[in-house]
């Protein structure tokens, strides 16, 4: 994203789970992949 010049926010969306926080932290630390 920032290749494009994109300084935006980025949204989580997730379906409800048993484990809410997790699946958060879990899409989190996915993002942080492409930084």
């Amino acid at each position: 994203l920032q290749s494009i010049g994109y300084t935006g926010y980025l949204t989580i969306e997730r379906e409800v789970g048993a484990k809410p926080e997790l699946d958060i932290r879990r899409a989190v630390e996915f993002i942080k992949q492409y930084r």
